[in-house]
């Protein structure tokens, strides 16, 4: 029986004060490829039943996680989620919104938004998503200056590729399902050992998004309409 557990980091030789907006969407694409954080459904709860349904047909892969009541974290944000009729409907500032259409609208920026709280805090995504959960502050003194128009790619001198990686490392503080064991979670520079480096060398185990026939990331998959 495997009981050897990770947490996600993003690491890198570069001052993470200078990480560009190209870096930022290569490594979401890396994290949320496949989901780091798994749904896990409460037995018998229809919401959770139909929540579950679309993150495999739609392929959503940033964490959702039951908080309490109708609470849930997706991604950064907490939100309220209830089925009406036969949809999940999520509470969005002061209106509603099915959450089919919430989530294929704002996956991207859930995902950018979590990235960013691992680079600024230098910690876990499963220390972030614990952390969202029960309010507790997060570390913002690494904060990113975004450089959008680097030339650092168009650079022949520079390696290239992204000079920041995601690892994942070994963990005694979360569970089989990426959550933090009990109490709150407490921050670390984690000197845990990764399951690869964070070089540049063309070695790499970081696989490649899969990309479509335009060379696109592919989106996310509406769900299928139910038959009534």
């Amino acid at each position: 029986m495997n009981n050897t557990y990770y947490e996600h980091f993003v690491v890198g030789e570069v001052d993470f004060g200078g990480v560009t907006e190209r870096e930022i969407q290569e490594q979401c694409e890396h994290l949320f490829l496949k989901a780091p954080m798994a749904f896990i459904p409460r037995k018998g709860v229809k919401v959770d039943l139909e929540i579950k349904r679309m993150v495999d047909e739609m392929g959503i892969t940033i964490p959702i996680i039951w908080i309490k009541g109708t609470l849930y974290l997706v991604g950064i944000n907490k939100i309220h989620m209830e089925m009406k009729a036969e949809d999940v409907i999520a509470q969005i500032g002061g209106g509603y919104e099915k959450f089919e259409l919430y989530i294929k609208k704002n996956h991207k920026i859930l995902e950018r938004g979590l990235l960013i709280k691992m680079i600024q805090s230098k910690e876990s995504l499963e220390w972030i998503v614990d952390s969202l959960m029960k309010n507790n502050k997060i570390p913002t003194g690494n904060a990113v200056a975004y450089d959008s128009s680097t030339n650092y790619y168009n650079d022949a001198r520079q390696l290239q590729g992204s000079r920041i990686q995601i690892a994942r490392r070994v963990s005694s503080r979360v569970t089989k399902d990426g959550l933090m064991i009990g109490g709150t979670a407490t921050p670390t520079r984690n000197r845990e050992r990764s399951t690869f480096s964070s070089g540049n060398s063309s070695g790499s185990p970081l696989r490649s998004p899969l990309k479509s026939s335009a060379g696109k990331s592919p989106a996310l998959k509406m769900s299928p309409a139910r038959k009534t």
